[in-house]
C-alpha cells in the first residue's frame, strides 16, 4: 500500500479544549468535521494517549477552535507536542471561557465552537466524540482557515504521534524508497553549496536535501522546485542566500585542531522531524555552531516540540 494516498484526504487543523476538575487541557486535532445541521453536530477524534481524553470524558464538553494560517509555530508545538499531564498550556496563550466553564483558545484562532458530547465512540486507539453545538462565534475576519495540506507543504510540520493521520517516518521513507526511480548519476556532493535562509537561519545541505518535501539527498539548491519553501518558517528560495564559511578550511587555520563540522552527524527528532544540524547548531538556546549532539546539554530539547534528546536518532 502507498501510504502517501492517506495525504490526498482533506482536513483543517483544529485545538480542542476542556476543563474537569479545575484542570484544563488542549490538544492540536485535524479530524472535527459537521455531522449533522439539525440538531447542529460536531465530530472529534481524541487518542486515547492523551490526557485531554480523560477531561472532555469526564466534563462532558470541549471547545473546538479553527486555527488560522496565521496561527504560530510555537501555538502548534504547545498543543501539538506537549503533554498536559506535566504542564499548564494554556498559561502562554490567549483564551477565554465559554458560558459553560469550558476554555477557548483565541490566540491564532479564527471562529470557535462549544459542544456538549451525546455519545462516543471507541475506535480501538481513539474515542470519537460527537458533540451537540451549544455556542460558537467568528473570532477573524478575512483570513483563511489552516488546512492540513497547508500545515504539512507551506509550514512544514508533521503531525504528532497521538494524531490518527499520524505516519511513522520510517514507514514512509521505506515506502518512498520502494516507489523511487533508478537514481541518475549527480554531481558529487562535497562540491555543492549550502544555502542559508536569511529568515530563520535554517541550512539547506544538499547532503540530506529535504525528504520531508520529497527533496533527495544530493540535489542542489539551483535543482530545487521553484516553489520549494524553507522547512523551518516557509520562507521562498529567494531568502536564501549561498553559505560563504567553508568550516573545513577554517577548522585547518586553527592552531587547536577540531573536527570538521562537516564531518558531525545530524539527528533527526522522532516526534516532530526537526533536524538538529552541527553545523548551525541551535542559537535561540545557547548552542553553537559547531557543536556535536553528543555535546548537547542533558536538558537540552527540541526547540520545535519541546521532547527531550532520547527523541533524537542519527540522520541516516
Amino acid at each position: 500500500m502507498n501510504l502517501e494516498s492517506f495525504f490526498t484526504l482533506s482536513y483543517g487543523l483544529y485545538i480542542i479544549s476542556s476543563e474537569s476538575e479545575k484542570k484544563k487541557n488542549g490538544y492540536i486535532a485535524n479530524t472535527v468535521f459537521q455531522v449533522t445541521a439539525t440538531p447542529e453536530q460536531l465530530a472529534i477524534s481524541c487518542s486515547k494517549d492523551n490526557f485531554s481524553e480523560q477531561i472532555i470524558a469526564k466534563s462532558g464538553r470541549f471547545s473546538v477552535s479553527v486555527l488560522g494560517e496565521e496561527a504560530s509555530k510555537d501555538l502548534i508545538a504547545t498543543f501539538g507536542y506537549k503533554s498536559g499531564k506535566n504542564s499548564d498550556k494554556f498559561s502562554s496563550v490567549e483564551y477565554f471561557t465559554s458560558p459553560n466553564g469550558i476554555p477557548v483558545v483565541s490566540e491564532g484562532s479564527i471562529a470557535w465552537f462549544e459542544c456538549e458530547v451525546v455519545q462516543s465512540i471507541d475506535v480501538e486507539t481513539h474515542v470519537i466524540f460527537i458533540g451537540k453545538v451549544l455556542n460558537g462565534d467568528i473570532l477573524q475576519k478575512g483570513v483563511e482557515p489552516m488546512t492540513y495540506a497547508y500545515y504539512h507543504k507551506v509550514r512544514k510540520m508533521l503531525s504528532p504521534k497521538n494524531a490518527p493521520t499520524y505516519i511513522d517516518k520510517k514507514k514512509l521513507k521505506e515506502n518512498q524508497a520502494e516507489a523511487k526511480a533508478p537514481e541518475k548519476h549527480k554531481v558529487a556532493v562535497k562540491t555543492m553549496q549550502k544555502w542559508e535562509c536569511q529568515v530563520c537561519g535554517y541550512i539547506y545541505d544538499p547532503a540530506v536535501g529535504d525528504p520531508d518535501s520529497g527533496i533527495d539527498p544530493e540535489t542542489a539548491f539551483e535543482d530545487l522546485p521553484n516553489d520549494w519553501a524553507c522547512p523551518q518558517c516557509g520562507a521562498k528560495k529567494s531568502d536564501f542566500k549561498p553559505v560563504m564559511e567553508d568550516y573545513h578550511e577554517a577548522t585547518k587555520e586553527e592552531s587547536t585542531p577540531k573536527v570538521a563540522v562537516k564531518t558531525m552527524q545530524k539527528w533527526e527528532c522522532q516526534v516532530c522531524g526537526y533536524i538538529y544540524d552541527p553545523a548551525v547548531g541551535d542559537p535561540d538556546s545557547g548552542i553553537d555552531p559547531g557543536t556535536a549532539f553528543e555535546d548537547l546539554p542533558n536538558d537540552w530539547v527540541c526547540p520545535e516540540c519541546g521532547v527531550e534528546k532520547s527523541d533524537f536518532e542519527p540522520l541516516s
